[in-house]
């Protein structure tokens, strides 16, 4: 326990040191960046659980007159340090009156809470959407937060969290941090998933001589949500974090065929199938998690307003419903597109073609590498 202690108590020190390298004044209602420190303890409806405290640093921007995105991370615990802490990495929605001295809020986190000990089993899905009121620099709120663990078998639970928080303007800091965030924007993205891999089909067994069983499993087109931060590093290499989540379109199906002997306009006999494999819908989801590098080739624009860009994506996918196993697998994905400049050049439109590879299982549940292609249409702001 010495040892978890003293690790929480790293991590802690590295989040207020990094609060104070940004939190240089106070917030006026022009800053379009805020920060936040949160104390969150955790309150479960569920007998036995013990509460745990959970403590997050917050970095989100007005995007419109009541609305603000952005994300954060946090460190989550039983307050006994029983187990090994747990690191929660979220996306925000957040709204309230900005303009407003006291004002009521209410925000929702989505993300994904990682154990370092045991990723496997240990993680898992976060919502937490959470009411209050906003004083000053100061905020007060209660909430649900639900979490589902990737464990085989688990439930979704629920639990009651309670927010002190703490909020810091950035617009007139002169850290790294606050330069970087001034200058980066968000990316949404909706994109389709097409799979270069189609049908597996594959025989189970023989029933007599003229039988045999089939098990098969059909891709199509699926979909993909991402949201993404980006920085810009240098000139025009940007740098950020991406999340969001993917579904592959797929059917599974079972069929037992019997084969009977036909003539044939010959007057040979020939076997013939008398039935197929009969598909139904068995979606796989995944969440990537991955660091993104863009480059803009500005220097090739036409118009002053259409520039190609160059892209990679490396990280990690975290499947939350592969057949029988919950999983996370490394994530590599170049791409290449075309962007074009609205809104004075602040804002872009962005279609872009990647490429990726998704991890699958056949009917039998066997593991496999599927490659496949993505078309996306993302707005930069």
């Amino acid at each position: 326990m010495r040892k978890n202690v003293i690790g929480v108590a790293s991590l802690l020190f590295a989040i207020v040191a990094m609060m104070w390298s940004v939190s240089v004044n106070a917030e006026t209602p022009e800053d379009k960046w805020r920060g936040s420190v949160e104390f969150d303890p955790v309150f479960s409806t569920t007998k036995g659980v013990d509460p745990s405290f959970n403590l997050k640093m917050t970095a989100t921007r007005k995007v419109q007159d009541y609305m603000s995105l952005g994300f954060g991370v946090g460190v989550a615990a039983p307050f006994d340090f029983s187990t090994t802490p747990s690191i929660p990495v979220f996306v925000r929605l957040n709204g309230e009156d900005f303009s407003k001295n006291f004002t009521p809020f209410f925000n929702v986190d989505l993300g994904y809470s990682i154990s370092p000990e045991d990723i496997s089993d240990g993680s898992g899905l976060i919502v937490n959407p959470t009411v209050g009121v906003r004083y000053g620099a100061f905020t007060v709120g209660v909430g649900y937060f639900g979490f589902k663990s990737m464990q085989e078998g688990s439930k979704f639970s629920s639990s009651i969290n309670v927010r002190l928080g703490y909020n810091f303007g950035y617009h007139k800091s002169n850290s790294k941090l606050a330069k970087s965030l001034r200058e980066g924007g968000f990316l949404l993205e909706l994109g389709a998933v097409m799979p270069m891999n189609g049908t597996d089909v594959l025989e189970t067994s023989s029933l007599g001589r003229n039988g045999k069983e089939y098990g098969g499993t059909k891709r199509g087109i699926g979909g993909e949500i991402r949201l993404s931060y980006l920085a810009r590093v240098y000139e025009n290499l940007y740098a950020g974090l991406s999340t969001g989540f993917t579904m592959l379109g797929r059917k599974e199906g079972y069929a037992s065929t019997r084969s009977y002997p036909e003539l044939n306009e010959d007057g040979v006999s020939e076997d013939v199938i008398k039935n197929a494999i009969d598909y139904s819908g068995n979606n796989h989801s995944s969440i990537p998690v991955a660091a993104r590098f863009r480059y803009k080739l500005r220097e090739l624009s036409i118009a002053e307003k259409f520039y190609p860009f160059v892209q990679v994506d490396l990280g990690a996918r975290i499947y939350v419903d592969l057949g029988s196993e919950n999983c996370t697998k490394f994530m590599y994905s170049p791409c290449v597109g075309l962007s074009y400049d609205v809104s004075g050049g602040d804002h872009s439109i962005d279609l872009g073609l990647s490429y990726d590879k998704l991890t699958d299982d056949d009917y039998y549940g066997t593991l496999r590498n599927i490659s496949v292609l993505k078309l996306s249409l993302g707005y930069s702001f």
